[in-house]
């Protein structure tokens, strides 16, 4: 009995609340013993040592769900320790060790941390389990139990105030709609500078949480807690993404370009992207893969990268310009039923790049005009307020043609130009969205990307 008492004890429950029904942080430090809670010893047979943990009288309020995570600091945990949770609405879960970290310092086996897990907002109590190869207190230092309640959102639909065209970005729910809990905005990372990299490969996720929500806003605001608070990481780890329903989340740090943290500890030169809910045994919905498809077309025109090729990475292997987590990480991600739909989602963005975007501008699109750039354009982006356009060119000229095309390559504006140095263009007819400015003379021609916001 007394052996079985002192194997259930372990130490130290702090009850940290901040807002008390919006976070609840149980915290046990197994160096000390001065605050006692049970973790009851099931059973200790074959070398498995069975571990048992209540959390009870959580008090949520306006909750449309709450989050469950877990972080374990100790020794040898990848090898000795497998976890479960199980609440009394819902079955037992197996918690899966978080496999990728922001800082390639960073020991795993020496910090599990759990997957998130989503619960009903009317659950009362759950039970962690531990299976452990050895005693707890041999193997494990600290264990942090983390249950956020992402509040009801308010987000409902936002009325778009642009006219959106093919291939430029799509809608965007800002960082201030979904993060305002933590005062975020488009242009700011949470915690310390952000970090720029040139994108070269654009990597697919899924979150492996609920495919059903009845508020997407607060389940980024849930993954975003997640990523900062329980795995200490500056801010939300993907760059943009995706609910069901076709919505476009921002990610970190305003999305464009930013450095995240999504694969596998070589985030440079990627675009993060992850597909809110669980694609191993369902299919995205088409709502899901056609904002998809669009949001890789633009960016594959942004960073001019083909859809259909494939390049080194410096996760040390050939990767497809548009590829899923798991080509250059140990994990299942993004989904065996998403996964296998990744040539099509390729084909479909390089027929929107090629075909419906800009038809006649590809190779100007991908290729640079080398001794033929021979003019610039201010200001651009420019505003629809003030259309005016200004051409400077880099040497006087004699004769040469204006073009404006737009998305599909239809012209819009033409103008032969005399000899001049300079060129002042009204366009007051100009919708908002991208175009093509192409001059040419004799057998030389340059053409320049200009966007009107």
């Amino acid at each position: 009995m007394k052996k079985f008492i002192l194997s259930a004890i372990i130490l130290c429950l702090f009850v940290l609340c901040v807002k008390a029904q919006e976070v609840k942080c149980y915290e046990f430090d197994l160096s000390n013993v001065a605050d006692i809670e049970k973790i009851r010893l099931i059973s200790s047979e074959k070398n498995v040592n069975k571990y048992e943990l209540l959390l009870s009288n959580f008090n949520f309020t306006d909750a449309p769900f709450f989050s469950f995570s877990v972080k374990i600091e100790g020794d040898n945990l990848n090898e000795n320790l497998n976890a479960s949770v199980e609440s009394y609405s819902q079955n037992e879960m197996k918690i899966s060790h978080l496999h990728h970290f922001e800082h390639s310092e960073e020991d795993e086996n020496r910090i599990f941390i759990s997957d998130l897990l989503f619960f009903d907002e009317k659950t009362e109590r759950m039970l962690l389990r531990l299976d452990l190869q050895q005693p707890i207190e041999k193997c494990i230092k600290k264990i942090k139990i983390r249950l956020f309640n992402p509040t009801k959102s308010d987000y409902l639909e936002e009325k778009e105030d642009r006219n959106v065209v093919a291939c430029d970005v799509p809608p965007l729910v800002s960082r201030k709609v979904w993060g305002k809990k933590w005062t975020l905005t488009d242009d700011k990372i949470y915690s310390g500078s952000p970090s720029f990299t040139t994108v070269t490969h654009l990597i697919i996720h899924h979150s492996e949480s609920s495919n059903t929500s009845t508020d997407w806003a607060a389940t980024v605001a849930t993954i975003f807690d997640y990523h900062v608070t329980t795995n200490g990481w500056a801010d939300i780890a993907y760059n943009y993404l995706i609910a069901p329903n076709g919505k476009l989340f921002v990610g970190r740090g305003g999305g464009k370009n930013v450095v995240g943290s999504h694969f596998c500890k070589s985030n440079a030169n990627t675009m993060g992207i992850c597909l809110l809910g669980s694609y191993t045994s369902v299919a995205p919905p088409d709502t899901m893969l056609r904002t998809l498809e669009k949001l890789l077309a633009w960016k594959a025109i942004d960073a001019k990268i083909n859809p259909m090729t494939s390049s080194m990475h410096n996760v040390g292997i050939v990767i497809n310009h548009i590829d899923g987590h798991r080509t250059g990480c140990t994990t299942s991600c993004p989904g065996d039923k998403f996964f296998p739909l990744l040539p099509t989602v390729r084909k479909n963005v390089d027929i929107l790049v090629k075909n419906n975007c800009n038809p006649k501008m590809t190779t100007a699109l991908f290729e640079k005009n080398g001794d033929d750039d021979f003019f610039t354009i201010s200001p651009n982006p420019i505003s629809q307020e003030n259309l005016i356009l200004n051409l400077h060119f880099l040497e006087k000229t004699n004769d040469f043609s204006l073009k404006i095309l737009d998305l599909q390559g239809k012209e819009v504006f033409v103008k032969n130009i005399q000899s001049t140095e300079s060129e002042q263009i009204a366009l007051p007819f100009l919708a908002k969205g991208i175009y093509f400015i192409q001059l040419s003379r004799d057998s030389k021609q340059s053409t320049k990307k200009i966007v009107v916001e």
